[in-house]
Protein backbone atom coordinates (compact mmCIF):
# COMPACT_ATOMS: atom_id res chain seq x y z
CA UNK A 1 0.00 0.00 0.00
CA UNK A 2 0.94 3.29 -1.01
CA UNK A 3 0.75 5.72 1.71
CA UNK A 4 0.26 9.85 0.69
CA UNK A 5 3.06 12.15 1.42
CA UNK A 6 2.35 16.23 1.75
CA UNK A 7 4.76 18.31 1.89
CA UNK A 8 4.23 22.14 3.68
CA UNK A 9 6.50 24.82 2.79
CA UNK A 10 6.04 27.43 5.35
CA UNK A 11 6.89 30.70 4.05
CA UNK A 12 7.43 32.56 6.49
CA UNK A 13 10.04 30.42 8.54
CA UNK A 14 11.45 30.21 5.14
CA UNK A 15 11.38 34.63 5.10
CA UNK A 16 13.02 33.82 8.40
CA UNK A 17 15.52 31.51 7.41
CA UNK A 18 16.76 34.13 4.70
CA UNK A 19 16.77 37.26 6.78
CA UNK A 20 18.19 35.05 9.82
CA UNK A 21 21.50 34.69 6.82
CA UNK A 22 21.63 37.78 5.90
CA UNK A 23 21.75 38.98 9.47
CA UNK A 24 24.73 36.33 10.50
CA UNK A 25 26.91 37.77 7.77
CA UNK A 26 26.95 41.47 8.54
CA UNK A 27 27.55 40.37 12.25
CA UNK A 28 30.47 38.29 10.62
CA UNK A 29 31.59 40.33 8.31
CA UNK A 30 34.70 42.66 9.36
CA UNK A 31 33.94 45.02 6.12
CA UNK A 32 30.82 45.13 3.54
CA UNK A 33 28.96 41.56 4.64
CA UNK A 34 28.42 39.43 1.17
CA UNK A 35 25.74 39.53 -0.67
CA UNK A 36 23.50 35.96 -1.32
CA UNK A 37 22.00 34.56 -3.91
CA UNK A 38 18.86 32.97 -3.17
CA UNK A 39 18.57 29.56 -5.64
CA UNK A 40 15.41 28.28 -6.89
CA UNK A 41 16.66 25.75 -9.59
CA UNK A 42 14.78 22.53 -9.78
CA UNK A 43 11.85 24.06 -8.66
CA UNK A 44 13.42 25.46 -5.76
CA UNK A 45 14.27 21.78 -4.60
CA UNK A 46 10.77 20.75 -5.22
CA UNK A 47 9.66 23.59 -2.57
CA UNK A 48 7.63 25.13 -5.83
CA UNK A 49 9.97 28.02 -7.24
CA UNK A 50 7.34 30.66 -8.19
CA UNK A 51 6.12 30.70 -4.41
CA UNK A 52 9.28 30.41 -2.95
CA UNK A 53 10.89 33.13 -4.84
CA UNK A 54 8.11 35.57 -4.28
CA UNK A 55 8.98 34.70 -0.36
CA UNK A 56 12.31 34.98 -0.91
CA UNK A 57 12.13 38.68 -2.92
CA UNK A 58 9.80 39.93 -0.24
CA UNK A 59 11.95 38.93 2.69
CA UNK A 60 15.13 40.91 0.31
CA UNK A 61 16.59 39.05 -1.57
CA UNK A 62 17.86 40.94 -4.74
CA UNK A 63 19.19 37.97 -6.60
CA UNK A 64 17.74 34.48 -7.17
CA UNK A 65 19.48 31.98 -9.35
CA UNK A 66 18.32 29.14 -11.65
CA UNK A 67 19.33 26.16 -13.88
CA UNK A 68 18.86 27.25 -17.15
CA UNK A 69 16.82 29.78 -19.22
CA UNK A 70 13.51 27.85 -19.21
CA UNK A 71 13.77 28.24 -15.60
CA UNK A 72 14.35 31.64 -15.43
CA UNK A 73 11.12 32.58 -18.06
CA UNK A 74 9.51 30.21 -15.57
CA UNK A 75 10.18 32.61 -12.68
CA UNK A 76 8.96 35.72 -14.49
CA UNK A 77 6.00 34.22 -15.52
CA UNK A 78 5.34 33.69 -11.61
CA UNK A 79 5.82 37.23 -11.44
CA UNK A 80 9.41 37.32 -9.56
CA UNK A 81 11.07 41.01 -10.24
CA UNK A 82 14.63 40.13 -8.98
CA UNK A 83 17.52 40.13 -10.78
CA UNK A 84 18.03 36.34 -11.98
CA UNK A 85 21.10 34.85 -12.59
CA UNK A 86 21.21 31.47 -14.99
CA UNK A 87 23.88 29.06 -13.08
CA UNK A 88 24.33 26.50 -15.73
CA UNK A 89 25.58 26.58 -19.08
CA UNK A 90 23.49 28.15 -22.04
CA UNK A 91 21.78 26.34 -24.65
CA UNK A 92 22.67 28.56 -27.85
CA UNK A 93 19.28 27.62 -29.39
CA UNK A 94 17.19 29.46 -27.14
CA UNK A 95 19.19 32.89 -25.83
CA UNK A 96 16.79 34.61 -26.59
CA UNK A 97 15.11 34.29 -23.99
CA UNK A 98 18.03 35.88 -21.79
CA UNK A 99 16.32 39.03 -22.86
CA UNK A 100 13.07 38.23 -23.25
CA UNK A 101 12.82 37.37 -19.67
CA UNK A 102 15.79 39.84 -18.04
CA UNK A 103 18.21 37.25 -17.62
CA UNK A 104 21.73 37.30 -16.16
CA UNK A 105 23.60 34.65 -17.66
CA UNK A 106 26.96 32.67 -16.80
CA UNK A 107 29.64 32.16 -19.27
CA UNK A 108 31.53 29.52 -18.43
CA UNK A 109 33.34 28.85 -22.21
CA UNK A 110 34.73 30.81 -25.19
CA UNK A 111 31.83 29.78 -27.35
CA UNK A 112 29.31 30.45 -24.93
CA UNK A 113 30.79 33.88 -24.45
CA UNK A 114 30.67 34.60 -28.68
CA UNK A 115 26.90 33.68 -28.77
CA UNK A 116 25.76 35.79 -26.35
CA UNK A 117 27.81 38.97 -27.99
CA UNK A 118 26.32 37.87 -31.21
CA UNK A 119 23.03 38.07 -29.39
CA UNK A 120 23.51 41.24 -27.67
CA UNK A 121 24.81 43.14 -30.63
CA UNK A 122 21.66 41.44 -32.71
CA UNK A 123 18.88 43.39 -30.13
CA UNK A 124 21.80 46.22 -29.65
CA UNK A 125 21.66 46.01 -25.44
CA UNK A 126 24.28 45.39 -22.96
CA UNK A 127 23.90 42.49 -20.87
CA UNK A 128 25.57 42.05 -17.42
CA UNK A 129 26.67 38.71 -16.96
CA UNK A 130 28.86 36.59 -14.46
CA UNK A 131 32.12 34.28 -15.50
CA UNK A 132 31.91 31.24 -14.31
CA UNK A 133 35.29 29.80 -12.93
CA UNK A 134 36.83 26.44 -12.30
CA UNK A 135 39.58 26.50 -9.23
CA UNK A 136 40.00 22.99 -8.82
CA UNK A 137 36.62 21.46 -9.15
CA UNK A 138 37.22 20.30 -12.59
CA UNK A 139 33.81 20.80 -13.93
CA UNK A 140 31.65 23.93 -16.19
CA UNK A 141 34.21 27.44 -16.13
CA UNK A 142 37.55 28.96 -17.39
CA UNK A 143 40.22 27.25 -15.93
CA UNK A 144 41.63 29.79 -12.94
CA UNK A 145 44.98 29.15 -14.51
CA UNK A 146 44.35 29.70 -18.03
CA UNK A 147 42.07 32.73 -17.70
CA UNK A 148 45.34 34.89 -19.22
CA UNK A 149 45.63 33.12 -22.05
CA UNK A 150 42.17 32.46 -22.61
CA UNK A 151 40.33 35.85 -21.89
CA UNK A 152 42.51 38.29 -24.07
CA UNK A 153 40.87 36.75 -27.15
CA UNK A 154 37.16 37.79 -26.03
CA UNK A 155 38.04 40.99 -24.25
CA UNK A 156 39.60 42.33 -27.83
CA UNK A 157 36.43 41.27 -29.20
CA UNK A 158 35.03 44.93 -30.69
CA UNK A 159 31.29 43.45 -28.67
CA UNK A 160 32.83 42.40 -25.86
CA UNK A 161 31.80 46.27 -24.51
CA UNK A 162 27.95 45.16 -24.74
CA UNK A 163 28.90 41.94 -22.03
CA UNK A 164 30.04 44.04 -18.95
CA UNK A 165 30.94 41.66 -16.11
CA UNK A 166 28.82 41.53 -12.86
CA UNK A 167 30.42 38.66 -11.00
CA UNK A 168 33.25 36.30 -10.91
CA UNK A 169 31.64 32.83 -9.48
CA UNK A 170 33.48 29.33 -8.71
CA UNK A 171 31.57 26.18 -6.67
CA UNK A 172 32.75 24.27 -3.28
CA UNK A 173 31.63 20.56 -2.88
CA UNK A 174 30.13 21.31 0.74
CA UNK A 175 29.59 24.40 2.65
CA UNK A 176 30.70 22.26 5.93
CA UNK A 177 34.43 22.75 4.12
CA UNK A 178 34.44 26.77 4.30
CA UNK A 179 37.97 26.77 6.65
CA UNK A 180 39.71 23.61 4.62
CA UNK A 181 43.07 24.57 3.01
CA UNK A 182 41.25 23.24 -0.05
CA UNK A 183 38.54 25.66 0.08
CA UNK A 184 40.45 28.25 1.29
CA UNK A 185 42.73 27.94 -1.61
CA UNK A 186 39.98 28.06 -4.49
CA UNK A 187 38.98 31.55 -2.81
CA UNK A 188 42.41 32.71 -3.26
CA UNK A 189 42.49 31.20 -6.83
CA UNK A 190 39.12 32.89 -7.32
CA UNK A 191 40.34 36.44 -5.84
CA UNK A 192 43.28 35.99 -7.64
CA UNK A 193 41.84 35.71 -11.34
CA UNK A 194 39.22 38.01 -10.90
CA UNK A 195 41.94 40.87 -10.81
CA UNK A 196 42.58 40.09 -14.49
CA UNK A 197 39.27 42.10 -15.63
CA UNK A 198 39.07 45.78 -14.78
CA UNK A 199 37.00 47.07 -13.50
CA UNK A 200 37.38 44.50 -11.13
CA UNK A 201 33.98 42.57 -10.64
CA UNK A 202 33.05 40.45 -7.48
CA UNK A 203 33.71 36.97 -6.79
CA UNK A 204 31.49 34.71 -5.75
CA UNK A 205 31.56 31.37 -3.78
CA UNK A 206 28.61 28.73 -4.95
CA UNK A 207 28.54 25.57 -2.63
CA UNK A 208 26.66 22.75 -2.50
CA UNK A 209 25.16 20.95 0.16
Amino acid sequence: MIRPTVARIDLSALKLNYRSIVEHLARESRQRPPGVIAVVKANAYGHGAGQVARALEDAGADLLACADIEEGAALRAAGVGAEILVFGALSVSDLDGLFDCRLTPTISTPGAARAVQSVAAKYKKRLHYHLKIDTGMNRLGFRFDNVKRTLPELLASASWSSLPTRGWTNRIRRAVCSTSSSTRSRGTRLSTTSGTLSPRPAPMTRSSS
